[in-house]
């Protein structure tokens, strides 16, 4: 609240009943006690009883004055028992109107949120409230990119809850750093947001070659003998994932063919016959890997 220019505040006014001359001419003041301060930012004209300001004043520091304005006339008082003019008092309270005079801030300067990647949309990571010491500032949230590329999130305009706004997925991008500003229709203040993308197991395992093939020589009684290794990755990024077991499932596995199921190694254990009638000139089969 600032200064006032010439208008009063507010007015007190006194009446006394004698007729007109010094015993009716009514002078007002501020009645000075240790119970209130408000005598050092208000004054009152004597002669009108207009009260104005002194200073500028802080609605955040005190909201508030109350205190005394005194009455009394100008003659000696002539009732019995009385010492001085005769007086009154009245109690007088001003309360301080707020204006948009402080910016609103936030607590930290940097929050942090977590959330799977398989999240569905519109879940809920994070709560940022921002404080405003007006009392009845609207705030509103807005949430983009420190570079003003797209961002899969968005944020509550009157709550600052940041949510989940389009798919995520973690092997493309596993932490985003975000603003958030937030106005009360004067004034910004902006932080920054820091999402954490957690992995979940979305991706099979992938093998480095589609198609495995080696040519051995019938009846080779070399055996056990190591035929090739498979090999598959796995683009999830967690432990489990890394952990690929390797299975055999077709013609001949367990018989004549078994895989190490930890390191892909794919061996022959019995000779093999090519001719007929037990014997086939091409063996198939189908290797899985599978994580955890």
């Amino acid at each position: 609240m600032e200064k006032f220019g010439g208008k009063p505040i507010t007015i007190v006014k006194a009446e006394d009943s004698d007729a007109p001359g010094p015993q009716s001419e009514i002078r007002y003041a501020i009645v000075q006690d240790s119970s209130s301060n408000a005598w050092k930012y208000f004054r009152v004209d004597e002669i009108t009883g207009g009260i104005f300001p002194l200073d500028k004043f802080d609605r955040e520091a005190q909201d508030s004055f109350i205190f005394d304005v005194e009455a009394m006339d100008s003659m000696q008082s002539s009732l019995p028992g009385a010492t001085g003019t005769n007086k009154d008092i009245v109690k007088v309270q001003i309360f301080i109107g707020d204006i948009n005079d402080n910016p609103p801030y936030f607590t930290e300067k940097r929050y942090e949120g977590r959330v799977k990647e398989n999240a569905e949309i519109y879940t809920d990571i994070i709560t940022v409230k921002a404080q405003d010491l007006d009392r009845h500032s609207t705030l509103r949230y807005d949430l983009q990119s420190p570079d003003e590329k797209r961002i899969p999130f968005g944020v509550k305009t009157d709550s600052g809850v940041v949510f989940v706004k389009e798919a995520l997925d973690y092997e493309q991008q596993n932490v985003y750093h975000l603003l958030l500003t937030v106005t009360d229709g004067k004034h910004n203040t902006t932080t920054s947001i820091y999402i954490y993308i957690e992995d979940v197991n979305d991706n099979a395992p992938i093998f480095e070659m589609p198609i495995y093939s080696i040519t051995i020589v019938e009846e080779d009684q070399q055996v056990p003998k190591r035929l090739f290794t498979v090999k598959a990755t796995d683009s999830d990024n967690d432990e489990a994932s890394e952990k690929i077991v390797y299975k055999l499932e077709g013609q001949g596995v367990g018989h004549y063919f078994t895989i190490d199921p930890l390191y892909g190694h794919i061996d022959v254990i019995k000779p093999l016959d090519r001719d007929p009638p037990d014997g086939v000139p091409a063996w198939k089969f189908i290797v899985q890997g599978i994580d955890d």
